[in-house]
């Protein structure tokens, strides 16, 4: 089990074959500028996992918030209402291993939502304009 981030493949300048892994279930920082509450990486695994739909809906305010400070959010989920706040999504091929891992669709959630291959588009529920992130 990973207990750190290990970055693999990666070299100055170029950063073509990276394998970034990173612990499961927790959240993951990666700091921007020394001592700023800004340009830094936020990295949550499927933080929605167990939450209430309130205490999700203020798991995304808190990624506004963060976002709003400027601050990046990246977030690995299975929840359409997560979806629907991102300001982008990139939406990999269903399945794991072997027969995952390939890039199905990508845009904001606007642009899934009306995408023929998107899967994710077709739970898209919640009205465009109630999309938060940006």
């Amino acid at each position: 089990m990973t207990t750190s981030v290990n970055i693999t493949g990666a070299r100055i300048h170029n950063l073509k074959n990276i394998d970034i892994e990173f612990p499961k279930g927790k959240l993951t920082v990666i700091t921007g500028k020394s001592g700023s509450d800004k340009d830094n990486v936020y990295i949550l695994d499927e933080p929605t996992t167990g939450l209430s739909s309130s205490d999700s809906e203020r798991l995304i305010e808190l990624m506004q918030e963060l976002v709003d400070n400027g601050n990046t959010v990246i977030v690995t989920e299975h929840d359409p209402a997560m979806f629907a706040n991102c300001n982008y999504i990139i939406e990999m091929e269903p399945g794991g291993g072997n027969d995952g891992g390939y890039v199905l669709a990508t845009g904001t959630p606007a642009e899934l939502k009306y995408n023929e291959k998107s899967i994710i588009g077709r739970f898209l529920n919640v009205p465009i304009e109630d999309c938060t992130l940006s």
